[in-house]
């Protein structure tokens, strides 16, 4: 905490290399984590990905900051520090990929954050929903679990590293009654930068 209060108050993401105990036996044990793996994990995530979270948007349902955990401001900082993006919303306009896009819920998710505007579509289009336990454990860590299919990421194992996962319950299919709003939006309406790259709009990107 100390590491991230004195970047609040600077403003900027400090080196949390001064900050580290890396012989904190009580803390190991009572959050099943290693300081030494934690901090090769860190390289390693730093030196493929730009850091644990590298390439990934987050987007913080209502009902978490503050309540029991760091203030909006806070998570930023935590989240840029790994190399993440914050997300202000979950509209189209703001998703670059659904695949790279992560959900936080609490833990467990409230009923009215899985029904929050966009939750179900980015869901349904390959987004991920995590708790705050999850990330906590990802940054303590310093390992990601959605990083685990992927063999282009060189991280240490580390005990406890798998958090489960959230699931969005499929609605109930409901009978036709007459022309109704479509209120769901197709996968094919984000805009993937690997599509970006591929089409004449790559120029922008350069």
């Amino acid at each position: 905490t100390e590491w991230l209060e004195k970047s609040a108050n600077e403003q900027k993401v400090l080196d949390a290399a001064p900050f580290l105990w890396v012989n904190d036996k009580e803390a190991e044990s009572k959050y099943n984590f290693s300081m030494k793996d934690t901090v090769q994990n860190g390289m390693l995530a730093r030196e493929h990905r730009g850091g644990v979270f590298g390439g990934y948007h987050f987007y913080i349902c209502s009902g978490i900051a503050g309540n029991r955990a760091p203030s909006m401001k806070e998570f930023k900082l935590i989240i840029e520090a790994a190399g993440g993006h914050l997300l202000s919303s979950l509209a189209p306009s703001q998703i670059l990929d659904p695949l790279k896009t992560v959900i936080l819920t609490s833990d467990p998710p409230t009923p009215s954050q899985l029904k929050e505007r966009g939750v179900k579509n980015i869901a349904k289009c390959g987004g991920k929903l995590e708790t705050t336990s999850w990330l906590f454990h990802s940054i303590i860590t310093q390992t990601n679990s959605i990083y685990e299919d992927d063999d282009t990421v060189e991280t240490v194992s580390t005990p406890g590293s798998r958090v489960s996962h959230v699931e969005v319950p499929s609605p109930s299919p409901k009978k036709p009654q007459g022309m109704q709003k479509q209120s769901s939006i197709g996968c094919n309406h984000f805009t993937t930068r690997d599509y970006l790259l591929s089409s004449n709009q790559a120029i922008s990107l350069v």
